[in-house]
Formats: structure tokens, sequence, C-alpha cells
């Protein structure tokens, strides 16, 4: 029985030594020779490294545009994590959203369901659709029925079509923003 979870796991702490290169047995390319004594089939280099900052020309990378990656938490001067920039989400369509979410306050953290289920006008006359809270304490949170989507802003409001709060994208997976009256800082991820 134990053999069932060792076995994952000392594949894994092999794969972190590369192509296994470490211990001689590469994944792919030719079978290596095992035989005790066996010298390299080809030579071996031997140099400085490259100075920091410079990367092997043969080596390409997406461009940074076609990356969509959550947020990262870098330290500030002052030691507490501030996000990084936010990466510029263009194509934001309605079905991006639907689905479970969760929306935090910093002091409320619960559950968002998005549907594009027909629901009401907001006050100033957009068609918006059902969404609802699970689990949430805030008044301003209980209150979510409702969401649409104006360009890459995402409102939530209420059932009388009062808007709660505005967010935009961070990432296709994070929305940040604020509830409108009280300026809170309010995000939906998952």
């Amino acid at each position: 029985m134990r053999l069932v979870w060792v076995a994952p796991i000392l594949a894994l702490a092999l794969a972190g030594c590369g192509e296994l290169g470490a211990i001689d047995f590469p994944l792919t390319g030719p079978p290596t020779d095992l035989t005790p004594g066996a010298a390299p089939t080809t030579p071996v280099e031997a140099g400085a490294l490259p100075p920091p900052g410079v990367t092997d020309p043969g080596v390409t990378t997406p461009p940074p545009d076609v990356l969509v990656t959550p947020p990262l938490l870098l330290p500030s001067p002052g030691g507490a994590a501030v996000p990084a920039a936010p990466i510029p989400v263009t194509n934001l369509t309605r079905t991006d959203l639907l689905g479970g979410w969760t929306i935090n306050t910093g002091v409320d953290a619960c559950q968002l369901f998005v549907t594009l289920t027909d629901w009401i006008a907001l006050a100033d006359g957009t068609r918006a659709y059902r969404a609802s809270t699970r689990d949430c304490t805030t008044q301003v949170l209980v209150a979510i029925s409702a969401w649409t989507l104006e360009g890459q802003v995402v409102i939530l409001a209420s059932a009388d079509g009062t808007t709660l709060a505005r967010l935009t994208p961070i990432s296709l997976d994070r929305f940040e923003g604020q509830i409108v009256n009280g300026g809170v800082p309010v995000a939906f991820f998952r």
C-alpha cells in the first residue's frame, strides 16, 4: 500500500532534476549507455555563464500579451504585499463571467454565482442578468441579485437595479473594484 503513494512522490522528486539528467536518465533522445565507466558520447563544454539577464538567443518565449496569469503579490518597501501590474484583458465577454466565484471585501468572503438568466433593468435601463451570493454577512454582498457587463466593467446590482459595485478585470480569473457607497475595495476571483 505504501508503494502506491511513494512512487508518484519519487517521480515528482526526480522530475525536479530537469530531464532526470542528474541521475543520467534523460526523458528524450536515444537511450543512454548505463554501463559502468561509460564516457559521454558528446563533448562537454567548459566556460563561464552569461551575465544575469542575458538569455540564450535560441530560446523563444511567447509574447507577453498572449499570457494571462493571476496577479503576483510583490513585497513593497514597507514590507506589505502589493499587487503586480495588471495584464490587460481586452476581449471580455459575458460568458467569461459565468459560474461560481469567491467574492471578498476584506471583511467578508463568500460565494458569488453568475448566470445569463435575464433578471432586471438597472436604473439606467441596461438589461442585467441574475446573480446571487451565499454565506455572505455584509449587507451589500447579501443584496447582490444582478450583474451586467459595460465594456470591460462588471456591474453588480441589487434586485431594484441599484448599482452596488463596479469591478474591472485584472485577469480572466480576477476582478477588482469598489463598493459604490463607501468606496470599500471588493474583488471576485476563482
